[in-house]
């Protein structure tokens, strides 16, 4: 046992830093025995109201003993979690088991941070605790003036019974995990995270810190950035330290009035909300004390020298981490872009980016005060940059932007939730490298994308490989989950920048379509036929016939074919390909489709030559219409839209909740199996224990009956009934009829004995070693199939689903999801893989039950949602007839949960120390 106290069975993986309800950060930790001193501190500083509510007595002074109890506890049947600033304690939850999978809970909040939330966010971790220790239930007694602590628990979305008995309260209430709670920690979780992102993009004062030498890293990129935020609007103080202003920042933009040089953060006035800085990386490390004391709430940190360039940066970056979040300061790098927000004192352009460097073609690519634009968030300094730049080029409005770099702290999720409260964001654009959270992402894209688009383009080694600076898990799953995550969130997955700000262009500017169907208008009839194929190959549709034009059609005759055109209603959308054969950009045809546009309220897009995103000449009456540089672009941006418009349809359809499920018994199932596997080990259930889980969640299994020679089989086979299966029990050959491992209709004991004989044979021949064997019932004829739930690292839960046979794996005709999901995602699981007809009807054959397929479908997801325990769990065969579905095999394997978003908010973890185990486990647990 270590000084503090802290043995071996510490549960490390409960500690996490979490934000409260007015976006500061603070420490949620089990508590330790050296925390008695603190503890009795927190306790004196209450007021007599609060002693009482908590003891039902004057305790003016905690006792020895009740110091030792309290802080002495076993993390099993005793749990105390307390919530840390420094070295003082702020709030105390703690649960006693009083009898099998019950607990009574308790709280106590110092008086001075009441109604931050820090109540709701103990009841999170505590209630996660208990589930991970089997308990399903708490309880309380709470003087009734203690109202409190009863909406505490109310609040949560739990559903609580109380009762007043001899004049207290009793309450009760399980802590399952429902989609009413988990919807209550997401909309905790999205306010506390925007707030918490204020001081990054809505901060009203920035510090520019310029480290290190004249010339050097630290010094130019400061001095960039310095020279950024004199150029702009932004109205609010602007301090410059350690930059010269004579030196970088002189030109082009030399520092106006408002823009304040020092010698040394010392002599800068707080409070200031952001702090911009560059330099040698102990240099800024060890500038955070100094920008803590000015009041600073976010920090971006440009240079470089951290994670990315071994283990000693990573140490540094694991170093600033740790400052920063003691010094309740987000941070965002290093190797950061920068950063654009609006304040209240305006707009600010905090990034390496002068937003005047490139002309957008009469278009200002930023978004004035109060007008709204793109958010942009990118990982590496490269990324931001592309990012930037492309969207000046066409003129794209920028709202706000991040360049999270290293993603020590700040990432896509944080901005995000940022967006989701931000009106002046209007269309996400995500560039992600490496993803830390794709659980969390999905969730937080799902809610977003259904009032703001989102548009990402991934790196084709996003889960599959961590990049150099970034301290996050891989997946063993193939990248098609990804993109069938993007796609189940709503987000529409670009292949390139180019592509993406298409996209956004379109979103940004246009209305959704309301379906595919796309009319054609062109002055070259080449040209519309290739707009009619591609339109076609990206699953679109092409209203009628092309409206085609004269080559050298004007603004005229582009005047009456449009007219002409809006009176009809057989189509969504319109994509204009104007041809100019003599290379010349027709601005007086450009203002023609402008007004067209402008009275339909149709989506509209246009390739016409010289034009290039938004611009002046396609614009009427306030209505732009963006300008795409070939057709392909033009049809595959539509294409990226529709999609979208057609996902929102069902963006609120409600979670699959199929009756019969009893999540609280499944953990009772896998408590004693669980308790025999060591950490880090993998263990596969026995087949009545994995019956016994799966009927938890109403998955049957058909029982099959294991023997070892002829006489047990055809014993079995009288009892089960006739015609069997005969199987071989060994994993590699127990589905394989084609290999000799599965004898199927086994009509009578001569023919099963013969059939015992010859597949022992054979068997053994392929296998080397003897095998036993399983007699099973028929099922009726049907499709077979296979769904499957699994744990992944990255991930969390996943389920996939695919026909039965070698076919399938190796054309990879998997469909993936991540829970929870809904009805539709069920459906689509089903026919989104290419095999679907054979399901639904094939070359006249009667279609079988999807329906009790999507049924099994929506039970395993849930399964794997709720329990984290559950490495993997394998029904294969699931046969699918034309009336209902039989499983005539089932695997469970089970290891101990290392999930990331476990139904708690929490900050993700400083990266450990390589062979730090309870580093290791710190992390694996939040991530």
């Amino acid at each position: 046992m270590g000084e503090d106290g802290v043995g071996a069975q510490y549960p490390w993986h409960w500690a996490a830093d979490v934000v409260l309800r007015d976006g500061a950060t603070m420490h949620i930790r089990p508590i330790r025995p050296d925390d008695a001193d603190a503890l009795q501190r927190m306790h004196l500083a209450q007021s007599p109201e609060s002693v009482y509510f908590r003891f039902f007595a004057p305790v003016p002074r905690l006792g020895e003993k009740d110091l030792y109890r309290f802080t002495h506890v076993d993390h099993h049947d005793r749990v105390a979690l307390v919530m840390v600033d420094g070295a003082e304690i702020r709030a105390v939850g703690r649960f006693d088991v009083v009898a099998p999978g019950e607990a009574e809970v308790a709280f106590n909040v110092v008086d001075t941070e009441r109604g931050r939330g820090l109540g709701s966010v103990l009841l999170e971790h505590l209630a996660a605790a208990a589930r991970e220790l089997g308990v399903t239930r708490f309880v309380a007694d709470v003087l009734p003036a203690n109202a409190r602590m009863v909406r505490v628990f109310v609040d949560a979305g739990y559903e609580v019974s109380q009762h007043l008995d001899d004049g207290v309260l009793s309450i009760s209430f399980s802590i399952e995990e429902t989609e009413r709670s988990w919807q209550v920690m997401a909309e905790r979780e999205r306010h506390t995270e925007a707030l918490s992102m204020g001081g990054l993009l809505q901060a009203a004062s920035v510090v520019v810190l310029g480290l290190g030498a004249q010339g050097e890293e630290g010094q130019v990129l400061a001095g960039r950035v310095a020279q950024s935020l004199a150029a702009g609007s932004f109205a609010g103080p602007v301090h410059v330290v350690g930059t010269a202003a004579g030196g970088p920042t002189a030109e082009p933009g030399r520092p106006r009035a408002r823009t304040q040089v020092h010698r040394a953060i010392g002599e800068v006035p707080g409070p200031v909300d952001l702090a911009v800085v560059a330099g040698p990386p102990q240099d800024v490390v060890g500038s955070v004390p100094a920008l803590r004391d000015l009041g600073v709430r976010a920090m971006v940190v440009l240079s470089h020298g951290f994670g990315e360039s071994g283990p000693a940066g990573m140490a540094r970056q694991r170093e600033l981490l740790r400052r920063t979040r003691a010094a309740g300061i987000r941070v965002v790098g290093p190797a950061s872009f920068g950063v654009v927000g609006h304040g209240p004192a305006g707009r600010y352009n905090a990034t390496l980016w002068l937003e005047d460097d490139v002309s957008t073609a009469g278009t200002a690519s930023t978004a004035s005060d109060g007008a709204t634009g793109l958010g942009l968030f990118a990982q590496s300094l490269a990324a931001g940059l592309a990012l930037r730049s492309a969207a000046a080029r066409r003129g794209l409005p920028v709202a706000t932007a991040v360049s999270a770099g290293n993603r020590v702290d700040v990432s896509g999720n944080d901005t995000m939730q940022f967006w989701s409260q931000h009106p002046a964001t209007a269309v996400g654009a995500v560039v992600l490298e490496s993803m830390g959270n794709p659980r969390k992402f999905s969730r937080i894209a799902r809610r977003l994308s259904a009032s703001t688009p989102l548009v990402a383009v991934v790196s084709g080694q996003t889960g599959q490989a961590t990049p150099p600076g970034h301290a996050v898990r891989t997946s063993r799953e193939p990248q098609r989950v990804l993109t069938e995550m993007l796609r189940q969130a709503g987000v529409v997955r670009a292949r390139t920048v180019r592509e993406m700000l298409d996209v956004a262009a379109l979103m940004l500017t246009q209305p959704l379509p309301a379906g595919p169907r796309t009319a054609v208008v062109s002055s070259s009839a080449a040209l519309a036929g290739l707009v009619s194929d591609v339109l076609r190959a990206e699953g679109l549709e092409v209203a009628g016939e092309p409206v085609t034009l004269p080559p050298l059609a004007g603004a005229a005759q582009y005047e009456e074919a449009l007219a002409r055109l809006t009176d009809r209603d057989d189509f969504d959308a319109v994509i204009v390909a104007h041809a100019a054969p003599l290379a010349t950009t027709d601005r007086e045809v450009a203002a023609v489709i402008a007004r067209a546009a402008a009275q339909d309220p149709r989506t509209w897009v246009v390739s016409l030559y010289g034009l290039h995103g938004l611009s002046e000449a396609l614009t009427a009456e306030g209505r732009r219409v963006p300008a795409m540089g070939t057709v392909e672009d033009a049809v595959t941006a539509l294409a990226g839209v529709v999609q979208h418009a057609r996902w929102r349809t069902g963006a609120a359809d409600p979670l699959v909740a199929p009756p019969g499920i009893d999540p609280a018994g499944a953990r009772r199932v896998l408590a004693g199996p669980l308790g025999e596997v060591a950490p880090h080990e993998r263990r596969r259930l026995d087949p009545a224990t994995t019956q016994a889980l799966l009927a938890r969640y109403g998955i049957e299994i058909l029982p099959a009956v294991p023997v070892r020679d002829a006489d047990e089989a055809v014993a079995a086979a009288d009892t089960t009934g006739w015609p069997v299966a005969l199987k071989v029990s060994d994993a590699v050959l127990r589905h394989r009829m084609d290999l000799g491992g599965v004898r199927l209709d086994v009509a009578d004991s001569d023919a099963l004995r013969e059939a015992m004989t010859q597949m022992r044979a054979r068997a053994e021949r392929v296998l080397g070693h003897p095998v036993t064997f399983e007699v099973q019932a028929m099922a009726p004829p049907g499709v077979a199939c296979v769904v499957r739930g699994s744990e992944d690292d990255l991930y969390g839960p996943v389920v996939a689903f695919g026909l039965g046979g070698d076919a399938t794996e190796l054309l990879g005709d998997v469909s993936y999801r991540i829970p929870p999901l809904t009805a539709r995602d069920v459906s689509e699981m089903v026919r989104s893989v290419r095999a679907a007809p054979r399901l639904l009807g094939h070359r006249g054959l009667p279609p079988v039950d999807v329906a009790a397929l999507e049924d099994v479908l929506a039970r395993v997801s849930m399964l794997t949602d709720d329990l984290p325990e559950v490495a993997e769990v394998l029904l294969n065969p699931v046969i699918v007839g034309e009336e209902g579905v039989q499983i005539a095999s089932a695997v469970v394997t089970v290891a101990h949960p290392l999930r990331q978003d476990a139904g708690r908010r929490a900050l993700p973890e400083p990266p450990a120390e390589p062979g730090d185990d309870a580093g290791d486990a710190r992390r694996a647990e939040v991530g």
